[in-house]
Protein backbone atom coordinates (compact mmCIF):
# COMPACT_ATOMS: atom_id res chain seq x y z
CA UNK A 1 0.00 0.00 0.00
CA UNK A 2 1.12 3.68 -1.16
CA UNK A 3 0.58 5.93 1.27
CA UNK A 4 0.53 9.69 0.47
CA UNK A 5 4.16 10.39 1.07
CA UNK A 6 6.24 14.00 -0.16
CA UNK A 7 9.89 15.43 -0.28
CA UNK A 8 9.55 18.94 0.90
CA UNK A 9 11.76 21.63 2.74
CA UNK A 10 11.04 23.38 6.10
CA UNK A 11 12.23 26.37 7.44
CA UNK A 12 13.11 28.16 10.56
CA UNK A 13 13.18 31.29 9.07
CA UNK A 14 17.17 31.06 8.64
CA UNK A 15 18.06 27.27 7.88
CA UNK A 16 16.41 25.13 5.87
CA UNK A 17 16.50 21.40 5.76
CA UNK A 18 14.60 18.42 3.36
CA UNK A 19 12.09 16.52 5.03
CA UNK A 20 9.95 13.58 4.39
CA UNK A 21 6.05 13.84 5.26
CA UNK A 22 2.96 12.27 5.18
CA UNK A 23 -0.11 13.34 4.20
CA UNK A 24 -3.38 11.73 6.71
CA UNK A 25 -6.42 12.15 6.51
CA UNK A 26 -7.01 9.96 9.60
CA UNK A 27 -5.58 12.15 11.94
CA UNK A 28 -7.06 15.18 12.93
CA UNK A 29 -4.23 17.36 13.94
CA UNK A 30 -0.72 17.62 12.21
CA UNK A 31 2.23 16.33 13.86
CA UNK A 32 6.04 17.24 13.85
CA UNK A 33 8.76 15.05 15.07
CA UNK A 34 10.49 16.69 18.25
CA UNK A 35 14.15 16.04 16.71
CA UNK A 36 13.49 18.23 13.70
CA UNK A 37 12.01 20.92 15.93
CA UNK A 38 15.04 21.16 17.98
CA UNK A 39 17.14 20.51 14.93
CA UNK A 40 15.96 23.68 13.52
CA UNK A 41 15.37 25.56 17.13
CA UNK A 42 11.88 26.03 15.74
CA UNK A 43 9.87 29.06 17.09
CA UNK A 44 7.32 27.24 20.46
CA UNK A 45 4.34 29.54 19.84
CA UNK A 46 2.00 27.23 22.63
CA UNK A 47 1.06 24.39 24.69
CA UNK A 48 -1.87 21.78 24.34
CA UNK A 49 -3.33 19.07 26.65
CA UNK A 50 -4.59 16.65 24.40
CA UNK A 51 -6.14 13.25 24.81
CA UNK A 52 -6.00 10.95 21.70
CA UNK A 53 -9.00 8.52 21.06
CA UNK A 54 -7.75 5.62 19.21
CA UNK A 55 -10.32 4.12 16.40
CA UNK A 56 -10.74 0.99 18.37
CA UNK A 57 -11.89 3.57 21.63
CA UNK A 58 -9.08 2.83 23.61
CA UNK A 59 -8.27 6.56 25.09
CA UNK A 60 -4.77 7.76 26.13
CA UNK A 61 -4.03 10.07 29.32
CA UNK A 62 -3.73 13.89 28.66
CA UNK A 63 -0.29 14.85 27.50
CA UNK A 64 1.07 18.08 27.15
CA UNK A 65 2.41 19.01 23.76
CA UNK A 66 4.06 21.63 22.43
CA UNK A 67 2.84 23.22 19.05
CA UNK A 68 6.14 24.81 17.39
CA UNK A 69 5.50 27.05 13.79
CA UNK A 70 7.46 26.33 11.19
CA UNK A 71 7.46 27.29 7.02
CA UNK A 72 6.73 24.32 4.60
CA UNK A 73 7.85 24.56 0.67
CA UNK A 74 8.17 22.78 -2.07
CA UNK A 75 11.26 21.40 -3.77
CA UNK A 76 11.14 23.84 -6.38
CA UNK A 77 10.17 26.46 -4.29
CA UNK A 78 6.56 27.86 -5.85
CA UNK A 79 4.75 27.21 -2.78
CA UNK A 80 5.21 27.75 0.65
CA UNK A 81 2.86 27.96 3.24
CA UNK A 82 3.34 28.70 7.27
CA UNK A 83 2.09 25.86 9.41
CA UNK A 84 1.82 24.68 13.27
CA UNK A 85 2.30 21.46 14.77
CA UNK A 86 2.44 19.52 17.79
CA UNK A 87 5.64 17.73 18.70
CA UNK A 88 5.94 14.19 19.14
CA UNK A 89 8.65 11.46 19.22
CA UNK A 90 7.51 9.21 16.55
CA UNK A 91 5.31 9.69 13.70
CA UNK A 92 4.91 6.10 11.78
CA UNK A 93 6.52 3.44 11.16
CA UNK A 94 8.64 2.64 7.81
CA UNK A 95 6.66 3.73 4.49
CA UNK A 96 7.32 2.07 1.16
CA UNK A 97 8.80 4.32 -1.37
CA UNK A 98 7.52 3.94 -5.22
CA UNK A 99 10.45 2.13 -7.11
CA UNK A 100 8.62 -0.09 -9.97
CA UNK A 101 10.59 1.98 -12.76
CA UNK A 102 7.35 1.27 -15.25
CA UNK A 103 5.18 2.86 -12.88
CA UNK A 104 7.55 5.73 -12.93
CA UNK A 105 7.91 5.84 -16.47
CA UNK A 106 3.93 6.48 -16.91
CA UNK A 107 3.89 8.90 -14.21
CA UNK A 108 6.75 10.72 -16.17
CA UNK A 109 4.50 10.13 -19.61
CA UNK A 110 1.77 12.10 -17.74
CA UNK A 111 4.15 14.36 -16.49
CA UNK A 112 3.99 13.69 -13.02
CA UNK A 113 6.74 13.30 -10.62
CA UNK A 114 7.35 12.07 -7.47
CA UNK A 115 9.75 14.29 -4.68
CA UNK A 116 9.52 11.12 -2.84
CA UNK A 117 10.65 8.61 -5.52
CA UNK A 118 14.13 11.02 -6.40
CA UNK A 119 14.89 11.40 -2.93
CA UNK A 120 16.72 8.88 -0.34
CA UNK A 121 15.04 10.31 2.91
CA UNK A 122 13.14 7.22 4.19
CA UNK A 123 11.65 8.72 7.89
CA UNK A 124 8.71 10.61 8.33
CA UNK A 125 9.54 14.11 10.38
CA UNK A 126 6.08 15.66 9.38
CA UNK A 127 2.46 14.37 9.73
CA UNK A 128 0.01 16.46 8.07
CA UNK A 129 -3.44 15.99 9.43
CA UNK A 130 -6.71 17.13 8.29
CA UNK A 131 -6.73 20.40 10.32
CA UNK A 132 -4.48 21.85 7.37
CA UNK A 133 -5.04 19.21 4.60
CA UNK A 134 -7.12 21.76 2.79
CA UNK A 135 -4.51 24.22 2.42
CA UNK A 136 -2.36 22.15 0.34
CA UNK A 137 -4.68 20.10 -1.90
CA UNK A 138 -5.29 20.88 -5.18
CA UNK A 139 -8.68 20.21 -7.65
CA UNK A 140 -8.23 17.26 -9.64
CA UNK A 141 -7.26 13.98 -8.99
CA UNK A 142 -6.11 11.23 -11.48
CA UNK A 143 -7.03 7.56 -11.37
CA UNK A 144 -3.69 5.46 -12.77
CA UNK A 145 -5.15 2.43 -12.33
CA UNK A 146 -8.43 0.69 -10.94
CA UNK A 147 -6.93 1.28 -7.44
CA UNK A 148 -3.60 3.98 -7.86
CA UNK A 149 -4.88 7.46 -7.55
CA UNK A 150 -2.48 10.30 -8.37
CA UNK A 151 -3.00 13.32 -5.90
CA UNK A 152 -1.79 16.96 -6.95
CA UNK A 153 -0.63 19.39 -3.79
CA UNK A 154 0.76 22.38 -3.76
CA UNK A 155 3.66 20.84 -2.59
CA UNK A 156 4.25 17.91 -5.24
CA UNK A 157 2.36 14.94 -6.45
CA UNK A 158 1.86 12.05 -4.39
CA UNK A 159 0.28 8.06 -5.14
CA UNK A 160 -2.53 7.02 -3.05
CA UNK A 161 -3.41 2.93 -3.27
CA UNK A 162 -2.62 -0.44 -3.34
CA UNK A 163 0.29 -1.97 -5.69
CA UNK A 164 0.60 -5.62 -5.99
CA UNK A 165 3.05 -7.44 -8.02
CA UNK A 166 0.20 -9.85 -9.45
CA UNK A 167 -2.12 -6.94 -10.21
CA UNK A 168 0.75 -4.88 -12.44
CA UNK A 169 1.77 -8.00 -14.01
CA UNK A 170 -2.34 -8.58 -14.98
CA UNK A 171 -1.98 -4.76 -16.33
CA UNK A 172 1.03 -5.31 -18.21
CA UNK A 173 0.19 -7.87 -19.95
CA UNK A 174 -2.74 -6.57 -21.42
CA UNK A 175 -0.38 -3.82 -22.28
CA UNK A 176 -2.57 -1.22 -20.45
CA UNK A 177 0.04 0.18 -18.21
CA UNK A 178 1.67 3.11 -20.04
CA UNK A 179 -2.07 3.75 -21.98
CA UNK A 180 -4.54 3.41 -19.08
CA UNK A 181 -7.21 6.07 -19.80
CA UNK A 182 -6.68 8.01 -16.91
CA UNK A 183 -10.00 9.35 -14.92
CA UNK A 184 -9.74 12.95 -13.92
CA UNK A 185 -12.54 13.95 -11.11
CA UNK A 186 -12.81 16.57 -8.60
CA UNK A 187 -11.64 17.00 -5.32
CA UNK A 188 -15.18 17.79 -3.64
CA UNK A 189 -16.49 14.47 -4.71
CA UNK A 190 -13.83 12.86 -2.44
CA UNK A 191 -13.09 15.66 -0.08
CA UNK A 192 -14.61 13.79 2.87
CA UNK A 193 -12.17 10.82 2.21
CA UNK A 194 -9.08 13.20 1.87
CA UNK A 195 -9.49 15.74 4.23
CA UNK A 196 -12.24 14.34 6.70
CA UNK A 197 -11.72 15.32 10.02
CA UNK A 198 -14.60 13.12 10.88
CA UNK A 199 -13.90 10.18 8.71
CA UNK A 200 -14.13 7.13 11.36
CA UNK A 201 -13.82 4.84 8.45
CA UNK A 202 -9.90 5.63 8.34
CA UNK A 203 -7.97 4.85 11.17
CA UNK A 204 -4.79 7.30 11.03
CA UNK A 205 -0.97 6.37 11.03
CA UNK A 206 -0.76 8.15 14.21
CA UNK A 207 -3.49 6.41 15.61
CA UNK A 208 -2.17 2.97 14.67
CA UNK A 209 1.21 3.56 16.15
CA UNK A 210 -0.45 4.83 19.55
CA UNK A 211 -2.66 2.01 19.62
CA UNK A 212 0.09 -0.95 18.72
CA UNK A 213 2.31 0.41 21.51
CA UNK A 214 -0.35 0.01 24.10
CA UNK A 215 -1.07 -3.45 22.98
CA UNK A 216 2.77 -4.05 23.58
CA UNK A 217 3.01 -2.94 26.88
CA UNK A 218 0.13 -5.61 27.73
Amino acid sequence: MIKKTLVVKVSNGKQEKKIRILLDSGSQRTYIKRELAEDLGLQVTGNENISHSLFSGVKKPAKMHKVFKFRVSSLDDKFHTTMTALEQDVLCGSLPKVQDPKLIENLRRHQIWLTDAAESIKDISILIGSDQLGCIIKENFIRLDDNLVAIPTKLGWTLQGPVQGSKLERVRRRNKLLQYPMEVFSSSSLVGRVVGANDKGEMGVQEQLELKQLQEKR
